[in-house]
């Protein structure tokens, strides 16, 4: 048949219409539409309504879903807020433990050098107190000496001799 059209179309060298219906299969084309609308309406309907359904469904599921999911958008972001006050009021306590720790131990430092110093004072000054005893006693001995080098050249023995007997019966008045 497409060889027939073929070698009409090369003789006739245009195409056109063909007015020859039972030719053209336009009848059968009408009979096969008719037929799917008058036959297939309540199967096509109920099988387009059923899908249109299930489409509606799942556009309700979907919208459900997407209000959902801003919910907890919502929520979380929330929680973030939250999450991030709770950071901030810890971040400030953290500071000013900080601070507070810092401070302690400027004071204790502090105390510790005010006591060095003072034991550093007290440990000078009693060092300064032996040297002037030191000094003291080596002026002391030093002026016993003398004296008895002094008293040894000036007296005698006789006076050596008076001193003593003065001095021991002295002490027998004493007893």
């Amino acid at each position: 048949m497409f060889q027939n059209i073929l070698i009409i179309s090369e003789a006739e060298s245009s195409f056109g219409l063909n007015p020859n219906i039972l030719e053209t299969n336009l009848i059968n084309l009408l009979i096969l539409l008719v037929g799917l609308f008058i036959l297939g309406r309540d199967f096509l309907g109920s099988n387009l309504s059923s899908r249109q359904n299930l489409i509606l469904n799942n556009i309700k599921n979907a919208e459900d879903k997407l209000n959902q999911a801003l919910e907890r958008l919502q929520e979380a972001k929330t929680q973030a807020n939250q999450a991030d006050l709770i950071y901030q009021d810890i971040n400030a306590k953290a500071l000013g433990e900080k601070l507070a720790a810092l401070e302690a131990d400027y004071q204790n430092t502090q105390q510790k050098i005010v006591r060095q110093c003072e034991n550093s004072f007290n440990t000078m000054n009693i060092r300064k107190y032996e040297v002037l005893t030191d000094i003291k006693n080596d002026v002391t001995t030093n002026a016993i000496f003398a004296i008895i080098r002094d008293l040894e050249s000036n007296f005698s023995i006789e006076d050596h001799e008076r001193l003593i007997n003065e001095r021991i019966e002295m002490i027998k008045g004493l007893s």
